[in-house]
């Protein structure tokens, strides 16, 4: 097995907030590692410019959003549009738990 580099795509994220629904998919996966695994505290800061547990979760949210959004991008993609509406559902949870200054 083959060790892959750490990439730090936080660079990739700009202050404020995003819209994800204008993102394409390619767009969307940036945005997911991005802000998984250990770069929440880190992308809560580039985005944020603070980081608390409210900035923590936003970014949690956001990109639980984005692997939402990507899939049912997919969904649709495949014709399978019940499946599709089902996870943008989803995200309108989601995004209606953000924080007012997470919201686009």
């Amino acid at each position: 097995m083959k060790n892959t580099p750490f990439v730090d795509h936080t660079a990739d994220l700009e202050p404020g907030p995003v819209n994800l629904d204008g993102m394409n998919q390619a767009e969307l996966y940036t945005f997911i590692a991005a802000t998984r695994g250990l770069t929440p505290a880190r992308a809560a800061r580039r985005m944020f410019k603070v980081q608390s547990r409210s900035t923590l979760l936003a970014v949690r949210l956001l990109n639980q959003y984005a692997h939402n959004k990507v899939t049912a991008m997919a969904c649709r993609e495949r014709g399978e549009i019940e499946l599709a509406l089902n996870y943008e559902n989803i995200c309108e949870r989601f995004y209606s738990d953000l924080p007012e200054y997470a919201r686009w």
